[in-house]
């Protein structure tokens, strides 16, 4: 997928899209209630058992997740890759609620097609501030955990990792 269609149906190149993404998480993280949480140690977190009795009670599983977003996120914990992954189906996926709710690491790295998983996997090594779990090491990985020691706020450093990719036109460059 060389470029891809936004909502204005202007074609981007794959980094003015990590870029657009990076933007709805700075967006998101301004927010002061019913938004993402920046935390440690998980994907993506929230209520699930209240979430899936209002899918089962409204009969919105099926449902585009972009229409139900504030629901979806209202104070969902996410790391980096979660936020990215808000982000994009906010402005890009039209996956299901269902499928919002069951995705793992792997699927939304794989959902986030304009971003690279070298890159990912550095992103959320600078946000939880060690190597990443899949045995993939990189050269940068020092130059990542180094990035997490600048922030004690996990909301500030998420915030910089965004400005990061925005700065260097869709690529983190810790």
């Amino acid at each position: 997928m060389p470029t891809t269609k936004s909502r204005t149906k202007t074609k981007m190149t794959l980094a003015q899209i990590r870029v657009v993404v990076a933007k709805e998480v700075l967006v998101l993280l301004r927010k002061r209630k019913g938004t993402i949480v920046p935390k440690e140690g998980c994907y993506l977190w929230n209520n699930h058992e209240e979430i899936r009795r209002w899918c089962y009670e409204t009969n919105s599983d099926l449902d585009d997740a972009r229409k139900h977003l504030p629901v979806l996120i209202n104070s969902c914990h996410v790391c980096a890759i979660g936020a990215l992954f808000v982000g994009w189906v906010k402005r890009y996926d039209g996956i299901t609620v269902k499928k919002f709710l069951e995705y793992g690491r792997n699927n939304m790295c794989g959902t986030m097609s304009a971003f690279d998983r070298g890159n990912l996997g550095m992103i959320e090594c600078a946000f939880e501030g060690h190597r990443i779990a899949d045995g993939s090491v990189m050269e940068e990985d020092d130059a990542a955990v180094d990035f997490y020691g600048r922030y004690d706020n996990p909301k500030d450093r998420m915030v910089a990792i965004m400005k990061n990719i925005v700065k260097n036109k869709g690529t983190f460059k810790p």
